[in-house]
Parts: structure tokens; C-alpha cells; sequence
């Protein structure tokens, strides 16, 4: 439960329309002179396909949601613009998927695992307290 629900904004948005997603979380943020300290990013679809059933749409439809989305929000909120610099704490949620994989859950545990590398990999070029 929040502490100040009454102080909570709502950002909807479709995670499958990366094109537009920088440019519509800093238009909410500018509107509303808001600046974002904590992210937890937990977004996540899977879907249970065979590998000789996986296409494009689907790869790039799970990677998106998953995994590129996450990048997308956590670049725009490091930038002084909109957010001031102020981002300072992340939780990534991932999937015990992403180190051990699941039958027909290849996409999803490959996105987690993205997920995954992706923080290890900023979290060892980031300064340290």
C-alpha cells in the first residue's frame, strides 16, 4: 500500500509502441513537473510457443515489452531532461526463466535474460556510494 496514494500519477501505455514511448513519458512527466527517483520496471508477456513456431512478431512483440521498453524508460530518466537527473534507485523484475529457461517459454526467459545482462552490464560501468 502506498503511503500518499493521493499524490500517485498513472501513466498508461502500451509497451508494444516503443517508436513513441520516450517522447510520451517525457510529455507526461513535462505536463506535470514531475521527476521520478524510483523505477521499478515489471513489465512482462509470454507467450507458450514451440521454437518451430517462433516467428518475428513474436520475438519482436516479447523482446519489446520485456526487455527494450526497460532501456528505453531507464535512458530517458537518466537524462537531465525531463527528469532533472533524478533517478536513483531500479528494480528490474525478471524470471528464475532467464538462468534455466523453460519448455516453450524461450522467448520470455530470453528477454528476462536481456533483462538481466542489461543490468549487470550498467550496474558495473556505475558509480558506486
Amino acid at each position: 500500500m502506498c503511503a500518499s496514494p493521493e499524490g500517485q500519477q498513472l501513466w498508461e501505455f502500451d509497451l508494444r509502441e516503443i517508436d513513441t514511448l520516450s517522447q510520451t513519458l517525457a510529455a507526461f512527466l513535462t505536463e506535470r513537473a514531475l521527476f521520478v527517483d524510483s523505477l521499478v520496471h515489471c513489465a512482462g508477456i509470454v507467450t507458450v510457443l514451440p521454437v518451430k513456431a517462433v516467428t518475428y512478431r513474436y520475438v519482436h512483440e516479447i523482446m519489446t515489452v520485456n526487455f527494450t521498453s526497460a532501456v528505453e524508460i531507464v535512458s530517458l530518466l537518466l537524462k537531465r531532461k525531463p527528469n532533472g537527473g533524478n533517478l536513483k534507485n531500479i528494480v528490474f523484475i525478471s524470471s528464475i526463466w532467464s538462468k534455466f529457461g523453460a519448455r516453450g517459454h524461450t522467448l520470455y526467459s530470453a528477454s528476462k535474460g536481456a533483462l538481466d545482462a542489461f543490468m549487470r552490464g550498467w550496474r558495473s560501468n556505475s558509480p558506486r556510494p
